[in-house]
């Protein structure tokens, strides 16, 4: 799953972070999956916006719906909601980017080496 939806700005939106989400939140800050984590931390002021902007977009786009948002009213709606960036909404659109992310990426499975010793 990589679809959810809150009340946010007045209204209830919908913000889909599947694959070309992650595409575009790369693209646009001409990063890697490592300077996406890096980015998350260092700079949360910035990202939580723009993947709140993009995310909404991208279910905007999907259902066929006008995408008339500006990036300066989606800071407005983090800046207005009560906790800001520790809302419990935005925590969970976190957690969802995240689990989004490891979905798409190749899983390394350990490999155990085993020596035999025959005598």
């Amino acid at each position: 799953m990589n679809y959810i939806e809150f009340e946010i700005g007045g209204k209830l939106r919908g913000f889909k972070l599947g694959l070309g989400f992650i595409g575009d939140i790369l693209q646009h800050y001409d990063t890697d999956m490592m300077g996406l984590g890096k980015l998350l931390v260092n700079n949360p002021f910035s990202a939580t916006p723009t993947i709140l902007f993009l995310g909404h977009k991208h279910d905007s786009i999907r259902k066929g719906l006008p995408f008339d948002v500006k990036m300066f009213e989606v800071e407005d709606w983090v800046e207005e909601i009560e906790e800001g960036l520790q809302n419990k909404n935005i925590e969970a659109l976190m957690v969802l980017l995240l689990e989004s992310v490891k979905r798409h990426l190749p899983q390394i499975k350990e490999v155990v080496k085993t020596t035999s010793k025959k005598k």
